[in-house]
């Protein structure tokens, strides 16, 4: 895919592609009402470039999520792929990492301690089943790891609201 991708670039200072394996990443940053134009047709100029280069764009797949910090949403121009159109998204996932429109992370810690009591209930269950040092590597593979994906953002989080 990088061979195929490597062509996508981005004409204006305040818009950034970010790839990743099969997927592309479109970031603007936006203050005033000239970024938002030049977002738009940035967005616009690089789904041409993927046809151009039969890159296949699947609509079904695609989201768009506008990050904001004033108190109104801005308007957004539809985005249509192959004739079908894009949903603005409130959140997505990306990289497992569940972002809101606010950059708030609430819904993403909720998930990670759904699931690590989950997972915490598998540990229990192999602690009484099974020999300790077996429990011990589930719970550093399942748990550990769990909380350390998340732990950038955790730390950030608390830090900026104390």
């Amino acid at each position: 895919f990088p061979i195929y991708t490597d062509r996508i670039t981005v004409t204006v200072s305040n818009v950034a592609v970010i790839k990743y394996a099969d997927d592309i990443r479109i970031i603007g940053c936006i203050s005033n009402k000239q970024d938002l134009d030049s977002y738009f047709s940035e967005r616009d100029r690089i789904s041409r470039q993927c046809f151009i280069l039969d890159l296949l764009l699947n609509a079904s797949k695609t989201q768009e999520i506008l990050f904001y910090i004033q108190r109104t949403k801005p308007n957004s121009p539809p985005i249509a792929l192959n004739g079908q159109g894009i949903t603005m998204c409130d959140k997505v996932t990306y990289l497992v990492v569940l972002l809101d429109q606010k950059l708030r992370f609430e819904e993403h810690f909720q998930s990670i301690v759904s699931k690590a009591e989950q997972l915490t209930y598998i540990v229990r269950s192999f602690v009484h089943l099974s020999k300790l040092p077996l429990a011990s590597r589930l719970f550093k593979s399942l748990i550990v790891s769990l909380l350390a994906n998340c732990l950038l953002i955790l730390y950030t989080n608390v830090f900026a609201k104390g």
